[in-house]
């Protein structure tokens, strides 16, 4: 899972909270955390430890860090190292255990002065009714829990007496009747984060578990705890435990290893942050992150799901690769930087670009791309309105948008002090254009800037989610997804400056498709005169006309999986080469936001469209398409195959371009001469497509030799038959099938196709009397 993990810092909210995510104002004037007031409710701590103590989980690790030590070190050796180890473990599981197993006078001080209660669920009394039947009763007695789960695990599942996985914990909200007031969850057990979506699900406001197994359930707990203790948020105690525990791994095999004889432990360099264990131990949280433990004035009249947001924590050692990689990357100090054209384009994602006058989230009369003219609903009367009566136009849109990203950009320049690579500076500049200038210069995060605290940075980034909708202050998914995008940015390192190539690495579909041929023979057109510093140049002004529709040179190359052949297109009718048209620049526009972060977006076409456009031959044409594929292998059965390949398709129409070219006598042949080579160039581009690399005819034998034998399906082709059936069988298709009712058929098909079973067996059947039509939607799979 991607890093992710955003929220509002409720901690140093200013009165003042003023921006804009997809056109919504952000909390424009001074508000109450809260919408409603609720009581503040007593608290307790329940405990759920099952085989805990000194045992959980030291055999693994010490297990693992072995595994990575080198080989350099003398096996006489190992005992004694792995009794260091252990040892030092076992002195910081006691530490816990002590804290959390032996005697709940222990926890007369967080009971006293965190808790009205503390509750033990303990191996006999660890069990699922106990634990559900223990927060059920708080929840009705109005007591706000925060719950430590201490034991083993697995994908979906705690190990305690009873079933506890995530239908369980869900069934607990379902036999209270409403959600359970759970503050927070914090598991130990392996693979814990399968269930923090079940634990929000049920009613819990914030949730951790690892990521996979869990290598480090001690000293992270005891981090844990001590921070939660001492203040820190949910997010920030979970983060820092698991940095903590990273640095007394570090320090406990360089102790280690310094005892080796003739100072051999001097010359190994080991970081615990590159270990695999470690990285699948990394806790990953969903929910409110920014709750403490003094937050008990919370509301649990509905779950969170809705609300969910995550994050995996990352090792410091990428924050000290961002340092490193800064300082190679730096082009001139943070004054004299400007925002990048990826920067502008990143915003316009982030705002959405809208042609009329709206009201906002927030109530205030908006247009373009997010700009407020003015404070109130649009009212026509307004003479800031008056400009745009008639809408506005991209360009006047983008103009406005520079104005206000000018004013953020100045913000950063004036007062961060410690020197930006472009990525770091541009991520900044779209935090400050959001949350204003004048908000920026009371946050942690230009503190965290200016002492170059590169990781507080992101994480006080994170903390900025919350916006005011319909009255209330909720997490807003637009936020979320903005500050993600923002500190993903921030920590990516700078390798190609332009904005092409900072957009590409957030791109990566298996498809090649309508929208990306017509970009790409786009920029082909504008290089033949000229290189481009930027995609925001590509504005095609060269028309070529298709009975009486004017469509662009990359327009034309999308051509080729529309029409059979370049006279088919050059005889087309009017009617759907309009059609087409207006479809190819919804591709384009989905293409162009999705890569480049330019442009209104929107959704892209699908294949019913195509299909409608085309009068029903898209999808016949893609049953044929062979001459979209790469050459068959030399040496291959096909070597001296009669059928069509890319490469083939593409000289074909390249020579016919060229000679039509040479023979043309005025500017609309050489014009009918580059519509020729443009849907050539179709084949071209196909050929640098990931899902065209292979040989169609290839593939499609070597699918039937593996499933068939003599015609008919041996026992891989029933296995792979069944697989599908298994899977595909659900949902809409089951209940469409389950309508039919067969007679006998070759494939021996009798009564209702009611089960994956039977499915198989019909595409058994289909498979052995249609092989041709199967293995080429085996092609289009993988294609």
């Amino acid at each position: 899972m991607k890093s992710r993990f955003q929220i509002w810092d409720s901690r140093n909210l200013p009165n003042v909270y003023n921006g804009h995510s997809n056109g919504m104002t952000v909390n424009r004037r001074p508000a109450s955390r809260r919408s409603t007031p609720f009581s503040v409710m007593p608290s307790q701590l329940i405990i759920l430890i099952e085989n805990g103590g000194v045992d959980l989980g030291i055999p693994g690790l010490v297990d693992a860090i072995l595994s990575k030590l080198p080989d350099v070190i003398p096996d006489s050796f190992r005992a004694k190292l792995v009794q260091m180890i252990r040892d030092k473990i076992t002195e910081w599981t006691d530490t816990v255990a002590e804290e959390f197993e032996l005697n709940l006078n222990r926890y007369s001080s967080a009971k006293g002065q965190f808790y009205d209660d503390v509750q033990i669920l303990r191996n006999g009394s660890a069990s699922y009714n106990d634990l559900k039947d223990t927060l059920i009763k708080l929840s009705k007695a109005n007591i706000v829990s925060d719950l430590l789960i201490l034991t083993h695990g697995s994908d979906d599942r705690i190990v305690a007496n009873g079933n506890i996985n995530g239908d369980a914990i869900r069934a607990m909200k379902t036999e209270n009747g409403a959600p359970l007031k759970i503050r927070s969850v914090y598991m130990m057990n392996c693979v814990g984060s399968t269930l923090n979506q079940a634990w929000i699900d049920a009613g819990a406001k914030v949730s951790c578990g690892t990521k996979k197994n869990n290598y480090l359930p001690e000293p992270t707990t005891f981090f844990f705890f001590r921070l939660w203790k001492g203040g820190d948020s949910f997010l920030v105690a979970a983060s820092k435990a698991y940095e903590q525990s990273i640095a007394a791994i570090n320090g406990l095999i360089k102790a280690a290893l310094s005892a080796l004889p003739w100072g051999v432990g001097n010359m190994i360099s080991i970081n615990a942050a590159d270990f695999d264990f470690v990285q699948d131990s990394a806790p990953e949280i969903v929910g409110d992150g920014a709750i403490t433990i003094q937050s008990k004035d919370l509301s649990f009249t509905q779950s969170m799901k809705t609300q969910m947001f995550t994050t995996t924590v990352v090792p410091t050692k990428l924050l000290k690769r961002m340092r490193y990689m800064r300082q190679m990357e730096l082009t001139g100090t943070t004054k004299t930087m400007t925002a990048s054209p990826a920067c502008i384009g990143m915003i316009k994602q982030f705002e959405g670009f809208k042609d009329k006058r709206y009201t906002d989230a927030g109530g205030n009369c908006t247009v373009g791309y997010g700009t407020v003219l003015h404070n109130g609903g649009c009212n026509e009367s307004d003479s800031s309105e008056l400009p745009y009566i008639n809408g506005i136009s991209e360009t006047q849109a983008t103009e406005l948008l520079v104005t206000r990203i000018t004013a953020a950009q100045k913000a950063v320049q004036d007062l961060v002090k410690t020197d930006l690579n472009q990525n770091q500076f541009d991520a900044i500049v779209s935090f400050v254009h959001n949350v204003t200038p004048e908000v920026f210069a009371k946050t942690k995060v230009l503190a965290n800037l200016n002492t170059d605290s590169l990781g507080g940075v992101v994480d006080e980034m994170r903390l900025w989610v919350k916006a005011r909708e319909a009255g209330n202050v909720v997490v807003s998914k637009n936020l979320v997804e903005r500050r993600t995008k923002e500190t993903e940015l921030f920590t990516r390192p700078v390798n190609q400056p332009t904005a092409v190539s900072a957009s590409m690495s957030r791109y990566s579909r298996q498809f090649y498709d309508t929208g990306e041929h017509s970009l790409l023979g786009q920029i082909i057109d504008k290089v033949k005169n000229a290189p481009i510093a930027n995609i925001s140049e590509l504005e095609p002004t060269q028309m070529y006309s298709v009975n009486g529709v004017d469509f662009n040179y990359g327009q034309i190359i999308t051509m080729g999986d529309f029409y059979e052949n370049y006279q088919m297109l050059a005889g087309a009718d009017p009617a759907e080469l309009t059609r087409l048209k207006a479809l190819i620049i919804r591709s384009e526009n989905d293409y162009k936001q999705t890569i480049f972060a330019m442009g209104p977006g929107g959704k892209g076409p699908d294949d019913d469209e195509w299909e409608t456009a085309t009068g029903g031959r898209y999808l016949d044409l893609a049953a044929v398409n062979n001459s979209h594929f790469a050459p068959p292998h030399p040496g291959s059965a096909f070597e001296n195959s009669l059928k069509a390949n890319n490469k083939l398709k593409w000289r074909y129409y390249h020579e016919q371009a060229v000679n039509t070219a040479r023979a043309g006598t005025n500017s609309d042949d050489m014009n009918e001469a580059l519509k020729i080579n443009a849907f050539g160039d179709h084949f071209l581009t196909d050929a640098f497509s990931a899902g065209h690399l292979i040989n169609k005819e290839e593939v499609m034998d070597s699918f039937l030799a593996a499933v068939t034998t003599n015609g008919s399906v041996n026992s891989t082709g029933k296995s792979v038959l069944g697989q599908i059936a298994k899977k595909a069988f659900t949902g809409g298709l089951k209940t469409a099938f389950s309508r039919y009712q067969t007679s006998a058929t070759k494939a021996k098909v009798n009564g209702y196709l009611d089960d994956a079973g039977m499915f198989q067996t019909l595409l058994e059947g289909i498979l052995e009397q249609k092989p041709e039509m199967v293995a080429n939607l085996f092609v289009k799979a993988i294609h």
